[in-house]
């Protein structure tokens, strides 16, 4: 299973990856910034641009700004340690309409005081609500994993105090100097073809972006010295242990056909006769667990998390591995596959051409009628082979980096040491080991 998208290097230094779109009638894209919460002179300084280029430009209202960008299908923004993205998935002939808008946002918001001071009591209610939310830790636990981001360092919203000191000066300049031609990373898949998309983009957007010659874009992999195989343990005095388990593999979340055989595959393995037989049925090592894949740009992250009781930890990640292992050597069935196409389901048709803009917020790629050909998805699916769910595995595994982190009440002498951990995880050998 290749991984493949047409890469084109702006003379700016901005980045457009492609990929033909085959199954939909849609553009869906992710137009990052190279330049998040890393950068902040203040803390929450890059997560407060992001809100404020919606406060208005020199031309329309916040409430127009807001209305028209949300207006578009499936529009979302956000901000982390690495970049400030704009997403969707919108009709392909609105896209240039899209690009209008998102560059005026970026090059005549207004930063008006009073929209400053507003949006500064939205910050603090966000600080508020997710202060010592277990899960927020874990998140920014594998962002460090990931890519070497330190959440105390790069925290994302900030403080009470540190947001509160945030003027419309500080958000000017942090926009001039980081959201600019040279930190622009586009990501996208359409029906149009390579030299519209690269045309529109160059026209409508990265000519008009403000210029920083001296701006240098980091490494996909950040600048963590770790970058593959180390678990990482945070002693707690809770009740459970929480574990989460990262594989990172080459892939991007708009090449449809790729995306569509990882989800069968993770469907396989969450099945009664898969990894739930290994952890649940057969050994009672869990209580519930979860896996799914992220995408973040071009590469790609299959995450297992549960909790389970102190003296299951070192099975639970002995057991995870092994059946990775054993699944490699003798590939998913047949039957497994027929099963897993059966019970998929997808949500009810619609005739109206768009959504509502609570729906417009989702990020699940939903049928809209005349937006997503949802019978050619389902057709696609159908398709798929074991065999090509049986590469698809083979490539992600093999071509994996590897982390773990632990939550709980163990220390280090009761956990598996990092070369067991290492082993275990090691999947590029599988061939010779088989024989």
């Amino acid at each position: 299973m290749k991984y493949k998208f047409i890469e084109y290097k702006y003379p700016s230094g901005g980045v457009l990856r492609y990929v033909k779109n085959k199954v939909s009638k849609s553009t869906m894209f992710e137009i990052r910034f190279d330049g998040g919460t890393r950068l902040n002179t203040i803390p929450g300084l890059a997560h407060f641009c992001e809100h404020m280029v919606f406060g208005g430009t020199d031309k329309l209202s916040e409430e127009e700004v807001t209305e028209k960008y949300f207006d578009f299908i499936q529009t979302n923004a956000q901000t982390s340690p690495r970049e400030i993205s704009f997403s969707g998935n919108i009709i392909t002939k609105e896209f240039p309409s899209y690009l209008d808008l998102l560059s005026e946002m970026l090059t005549k918001s207004t930063f008006k005081t009073e929209v400053v001071k507003k949006e500064c009591n939205v910050i603090k209610q966000e600080i508020s609500a997710k202060k010592d939310k277990y899960f927020e830790h874990i998140y920014w636990q594998n962002l460090y994993n990931l890519f070497g981001y330190d959440y105390y360092k790069y925290t994302n919203l900030g403080t009470t105090k540190s947001v509160e000191s945030i003027t419309s000066e500080d958000l000017k300049n942090f926009i001039s100097k980081n959201l600019v031609k040279e930190s622009m990373i586009v990501h996208i898949t359409s029906p149009m073809k390579f030299k519209t998309i690269k045309k529109l983009i160059s026209e409508k957007l990265e000519s008009k972006l403000p210029s920083n010659p001296d701006y240098k874009m980091l490494p996909i992999w950040g600048d963590t010295p770790k970058k593959e195989k180390f678990l990482i343990l945070k002693h707690q005095e809770i009740e459970k242990t929480y574990i989460t388990i990262n594989l990172l593999f080459k892939a991007d979340a708009f090449d449809f056909e790729n995306v569509r055989v990882m989800n069968l595959i993770v469907e396989m393995m969450r099945q009664v006769n898969g990894l739930y037989k290994a952890l649940r049925i057969d050994n009672r090592l869990v209580y519930s667990f979860y896996l799914y894949t992220s995408y973040y740009g071009d590469i790609a992250n299959l995450t297992f998390e549960t909790n389970c009781d102190k003296q299951n930890v070192n099975e639970v990640i002995k057991t995870y591995a092994n059946y990775i292992r054993e699944t490699l050597k003798n590939g998913f069935t047949e039957s497994s596959l027929k099963q897993t196409k059966r019970k998929k389901t997808h949500k009810k048709e619609t005739s109206e051409p768009r959504a509502s803009k609570p729906l417009a917020r989702l990020d699940d790629l939903y049928y809209f009628g005349k937006i997503l050909d949802r019978k050619k998805l389902d057709d696609y699916e159908e398709k798929v082979t074991l065999n090509d769910c049986n590469d698809m595995f083979k490539f992600v595994l093999t071509s994996s980096k590897v982390s773990a982190t632990l939550f709980g009440d163990i220390t280090k002498d009761e956990l598996i040491k990092k070369e067991e951990f290492s082993n275990l995880f090691d999947f590029k050998n599988i061939d010779k080991d088989e024989k």
